[in-house]
């Protein structure tokens, strides 16, 4: 476990987490893991049976922390430079929970935190494209919403854990930017690192 050196990437469904992660994809020697799908997996050798991961967050609070407790046990096999796919927090129905460990393993490892944001249109629009995925119809307060409990869940981890916190904006149409923005961060985060 000495060489592992996690990055937890956090932001609202809709924010464009996923698309600028499969971008940067190896770069300098970093891979990354989607929790909602380590957590699918993870919910199905639980219960044999097949779950919608975005389904998940309609579990028992228990059952989510069991979860989500096993699948970061996961990640904490895992050896190098890791990036983590993940949300701060869970809302449902207007119910905000915790989407973070607390106490494990995993927390000595983590060296930084990148927030990817996006304005509310922009996340509503891109969420609109995206037939895969099944998620909630949140308006544009319930958006501000989330993103105001995820910034507070970040402050409470940026000084628990004495770590930086980098903000990335992912503008509409603006990918490739973002992706080279988030190379830039990575590259700062290896200086800082040695």
């Amino acid at each position: 476990m000495e060489n592992k050196s996690v990055i937890l990437v956090l932001g609202i469904p809709g924010s464009g987490k996923t698309t600028i992660l499969d971008g940067v994809e190896g770069y300098k020697d970093y891979k990354y893991v989607n929790v909602g799908t380590i957590m699918k997996k993870t919910t199905e050798e639980i219960y044999k049976e097949g779950i919608d991961r975005d389904k998940i967050r309609y579990l028992k609070e228990s059952e989510i922390d069991h979860i989500r407790d096993r699948t970061f046990e996961k990640i904490i096999e895992m050896e190098g430079k890791i990036l983590v796919d993940t949300h701060s927090s869970i809302e449902r129905e207007g119910k905000f929970i915790t989407g973070l460990p607390y106490e494990t393993e995993l927390m000595k490892h983590i060296k930084s935190v990148i927030y990817i944001d996006a304005a509310p249109e922009e996340i509503l629009y891109r969420r609109s494209l995206d037939k895969s995925r099944k998620r909630e119809d949140d308006d544009e307060y319930m958006l501000n919403m989330q993103r105001d409990f995820n910034i507070s869940t970040l402050s409470f981890y940026m000084s628990y854990l004495n770590i930086p916190v980098y903000m990335l904006n992912n503008k509409h149409d603006k990918v490739s930017e973002s992706i080279r923005r988030m190379k830039k961060i990575l590259d700062m985060i290896d200086l800082e690192q040695q």
